[in-house]
């Protein structure tokens, strides 16, 4: 039989790596999923590839998937603010869980962040970087920022949820661009 974890403690052991993660992906600044989805996307239609190799259907295919990354990019952001708050509420409540019921707690937000590395970030950001083969170094500068900065707030809330016996499975880490600055 598994565990009883206090669900507040865990809660407010987890709260400030989970209000820094969707603080990132509120940002107004250069470097939050929404303002990279909108400049990479402003980089590629810019191109010389876009303009003029692409056929019309695999521009529409292309700007299609560029509407699809924004709308679920926003989806998971609200989703995120909704079990943030939800979390913040259920932090002085005193009760225990089992280890497998308080898993079932924190898999939604789980799997927004899997859902934003697997299908936006490396699924769409990283899949455009390297359809470029290059990007203006700006970009380039900031979604290395970015990077670095979800993939130790991913790293920090397994270790911290780790303290409490619960095994977070976030599937993968946003990845390198693997195309040049320029």
């Amino acid at each position: 039989m598994s565990s009883e974890i206090p669900l507040g403690k865990f809660l407010e052991e987890i709260k400030d790596v989970c209000v820094q993660i969707y603080d990132l992906l509120t940002e107004h600044r250069g470097n939050s999923p929404e303002h990279l989805i909108t400049a990479f996307d402003r980089v590629y239609r810019d191109s010389e590839k876009y303009k003029e190799k692409l056929t019309v259907a695999e521009r529409t295919e292309y700007e299609k998937s560029a509407e699809v990354a924004r709308r679920l990019f926003r989806l998971c952001r609200n989703m995120s603010y909704l079990v943030v708050n939800a979390f913040n509420a259920l932090i002085n409540v005193n009760f225990t869980l089992d280890k497998d019921k308080l898993n079932d707690v924190i898999i939604l937000f789980v799997s927004l962040l899997n859902t934003i590395t697997s299908d936006i970030i490396n699924g769409w950001l990283v899949k455009v970087a390297r359809e470029m083969g290059s990007i203006p170094a700006y970009e380039f500068d900031l979604y290395n920022e970015f990077k670095g900065r979800w993939n130790s707030l991913l790293d920090e809330l397994q270790i911290r949820a780790g303290r409490f016996g619960i095994e977070i499975d976030i599937r993968e880490r946003a990845k390198e661009l693997g195309v040049i600055a320029k």
